[in-house]
């Protein structure tokens, strides 16, 4: 299996540049005092998003990437804040959590339905890790990639992601900023 490059420098300028433009559009936060509230409007049921150079991501997600460029964002991981304020991208208070703590801290604080997020986490299948013999006969396997998926466990995505060759590796989305 081939594994894909990283783009660019881990500690790209970059980074620096995201990090200043991403506070600059900030204002004085409620729960921390400092100024890290982000000041676009949020649509309802999708999380603050910003446009990095071209682009399109959730606004703590680009903070904790170019405010930590040693701590990579874990396949499967989500960023959020240890906060109430969905608007807060403090680096001091960005974590890493799974999809399905970050759905159950949803529905505590009334962001989300507790009907609608259970649903949503029994439609999701755990992340697996597969084996090279499971990958080989994944490749060589000629039925449809929700066949597959459904003997190994997986997502359809993940089969078809195998299918390509692609791995997990992922690149740096701010190293394209400067040349």
């Amino acid at each position: 299996m081939t594994q894909r490059k990283s783009m660019g420098p881990p500690k790209a300028a970059a980074n620096r540049i995201v990090y200043e433009r991403l506070r600059l559009d900030c204002k004085e936060c409620q729960c921390c005092g400092k100024k890290w509230h982000y000041k676009r409007e949020k649509e309802t049921g999708v999380c603050v998003q910003v446009n990095i150079g071209g682009r399109i991501m959730a606004v703590r997600r680009a903070m904790y990437m170019a405010a930590f460029p040693d701590k990579p964002i874990q396949w499967g991981r989500r960023v959020t804040s240890r906060c109430q304020n969905e608007h807060c991208i403090n680096p001091e208070l960005l974590v890493q959590v799974t999809a399905g703590t970050l759905l159950k801290s949803h529905y505590d604080k009334g962001i989300r339905d507790r009907r609608k997020a259970a649903a949503h986490l029994a439609k999701c299948k755990p992340a697996t890790k597969l084996t090279a013999e499971d990958a080989l006969s994944i490749m060589l396997d000629d039925r449809s990639a929700p066949a597959v998926a459904a003997d190994l466990g997986v997502s359809p995505a993940y089969v078809r992601a195998i299918r390509r060759g692609h791995s997990q590796v992922q690149a740096n989305p701010f190293a394209g900023l400067i040349r």
